[in-house]
This record gives structure tokens, C-alpha cells and sequence, in this order.
């Protein structure tokens, strides 16, 4: 250790000790060989310095299991002295926060969050936890949550294997039925994430073949393959560059994902990546005249030719009166 720290050796590997156990539960040998790898330790710990640490963090208030066979033998830390204190606000606002990742059917998340709920476990009052315990009874037991949760209960199997192509990194080809017409589409897709939007749950990624991101609904989603390769693309597609101008240039909030540039006192450049192109067109639409893309030229061309159908269809509307009349 370098001496410029001014901190006690032993010090630093009892507070070094303590966060360990906070991580996980170990063993002597395991605790021996944590230090042994680390640079700010120079020798091994031996059994009998791991146990004065051991008894120097109990004489410090914090409680640790005694290792038995019914724990393998592990240290494991059972209680903190410094306690955290949660109103009943709070206890609700977790019960309620568990409910919600539950029905998401994210298994990573899920079990992020009770990783997370059984380390915070160690710095709360007994008094808490029993509060804890019976305020989630109380809310499940009559199912009394204001969550306004909508049910993908359905989609639960296919939200599992999606989250383990995403966390993977795994390239997958997906059928799914184009909705409103009877014929189907196979597409490659690179996973990125799970994205909810009200009742429906897309699985949002993106495809090298065409370039884009591209959003997939899981309710049209009719057959998905893995396929052998990993996802190459490690950042989004090439920006859509639009422009805005009046009152909208001074108020937009941008997306995430967006980032704006001001080029001009009367109006702004928004670089966006990650929404997908469909659903960014018909943002973008609803900002009139305020509104030009400036890049790709092919995304110009496109919304071009949605515009000059949408005055088509009026066009023929005025065509029918006049003949009416």
C-alpha cells in the first residue's frame, strides 16, 4: 500500500472485509484468496488474521452467521449497526415497485431488484422489516395497488427468450404478420431491448441488412430463429437530421437518444439514433411546417411521398362533391 494514503493496513482490510460480506457470503479460503489478488494487499491473509478481522467487525455491532454445514461453511453478515429507517410511504413505494417489474416479466431485472431489496435487508430495523412484511401481504393478499398495470402476462414466454438474445448479444431472424394484411415478413434483427408502450411490448433492434432500428410488436410475432452469430453492431444506424423552427425550436424536449445543435437564432437541428424510423415519421408529421428532415435523402423521399398521398387522398375527396354537386 502506498504510504501517501495515511490509513492503517489493517484498517482498509477490515473495511475491505466488511463490503465483501455485504456482497456475498464466503468462506475462509474464498476470503484468503480475494485479498491475495488484490494490489493494495501484499501478502496472503492466513485463517487465524481473517478471523481477528471477523471478530473486529462483531465487536463493531455488525452481526455474522457462524459458519456450519447448513451454510457451507460460509460467513455471512446478517445485520449492520447503522440502520436505515423507511417511513411506511417508502415500504408501500418498494411493494408497489416489485409488483410492477413482476408483471414486466424480466427475469434479469427481477432478480436485480430483489438482489438489491436482500442487501438492503441487512441495514433495516427488525421493526421495518416486519412492517415490510405485512404492508406486502396486506397489498397483494387484496390486491389493493393503483398501478393501473396493464397484463402481458401473455407474452411472458417470448419476453424470457427475447431478454436472453438481448443480454446475449445473439443475432435472431423474426416472422411476424404485417398487421392489416394477410402476408408475413422474415427480417434479421440484432436485439437491443424490451420496450413497453401501454398494452403492447416490442422487442426494438437493429437490421443490418436494410440499416435501420426497427421496432417489432410481439403480439404479430409469429416464429423467431437463433442464428449462429453474435450482434456486430455495436451502436445504433446512421442519425436522422431534422429540423425545427417558430415557437417548437424554442420548446422541443428532446427524445432519448436525440441531441440538438443551435445553428441559428430561429431554429434547431435534432440528431436522433434510436427511434425507430416508422414510428419517427409519424412524430414528425405532426409537426407541420415546423418541421424538415435534412438527412438521409431517403427518409426526405419518404416522407415526401406520405405527404403527397395524404393530399392525394383529399384531392379525390373534392373530386367526389364536385361531381355531387
Amino acid at each position: 500500500m502506498q504510504n501517501k494514503s495515511k490509513i492503517s493496513s489493517t484498517a482498509y482490510k477490515v473495511l475491505i472485509l466488511m463490503k465483501l460480506l455485504n456482497e456475498e457470503n464466503l468462506n475462509l479460503q474464498e476470503i484468503s484468496q480475494f485479498f491475495s489478488n488484490q494490489k493494495d494487499v501484499s501478502t496472503p491473509l492466513s485463517k487465524e488474521v481473517i478471523l481477528k478481522y471477523l471478530n473486529t467487525l462483531k465487536a463493531s455491532g455488525y452481526k455474522i452467521s457462524k459458519p456450519s454445514f447448513s451454510n457451507d461453511y460460509r460467513y455471512e453478515l446478517l445485520k449492520a449497526p447503522y440502520l436505515i429507517n423507511l417511513s411506511k410511504d417508502d415500504l408501500i413505494t418498494i411493494v408497489k415497485l416489485e409488483y410492477f417489474i413482476e408483471n414486466l416479466f424480466l427475469k434479469e431485472l427481477d432478480n436485480s431488484l430483489k438482489n438489491i431489496l436482500n442487501k438492503m435487508d441487512k441495514f433495516l430495523p427488525e421493526e421495518t422489516v416486519d412492517d415490510y412484511k405485512r404492508i406486502k401481504k396486506s397489498l397483494c393478499g387484496n390486491n389493493t395497488f393503483d398501478l393501473n398495470i396493464f397484463d402481458y402476462s401473455e407474452y411472458a414466454e417470448m419476453i424470457h427468450k427475447f431478454e436472453v438474445y438481448c443480454v446475449e448479444a445473439q443475432r435472431i431472424q423474426i416472422t411476424f404478420k404485417i398487421p392489416y394484411e394477410e402476408s408475413k415478413k422474415t427480417i434479421t434483427l440484432e436485439p437491443k431491448e424490451l420496450n413497453y408502450k401501454e398494452d403492447k411490448v416490442f422487442i426494438s433492434g437493429y437490421n443490418p441488412l436494410n440499416n435501420e432500428n426497427q421496432d417489432i410488436n410481439l403480439q404479430y410475432i409469429t416464429d423467431t430463429k437463433q442464428l449462429p452469430t453474435k450482434s456486430k453492431n455495436t451502436r445504433s444506424s446512421s442519425p436522422v437530421i431534422f429540423k425545427l423552427k417558430g415557437r417548437l425550436a424554442t420548446t422541443y424536449s428532446p427524445y432519448e437518444g436525440e441531441k440538438i445543435y443551435n445553428d441559428q437564432d430561429d431554429y434547431i437541428k435534432v440528431y436522433t439514433y434510436t427511434e425507430e424510423k416508422n414510428n419517427l415519421l409519424k412524430r414528425l408529421l405532426k409537426y407541420g411546417d415546423d418541421c424538415e428532415i435534412l438527412y438521409p435523402a431517403e427518409i426526405r423521399e419518404k416522407i415526401k411521398e406520405t405527404i403527397f398521398k395524404t393530399l392525394n387522398n383529399y384531392k379525390q375527396i373534392g373530386e367526389i362533391n364536385s361531381k355531387t354537386f
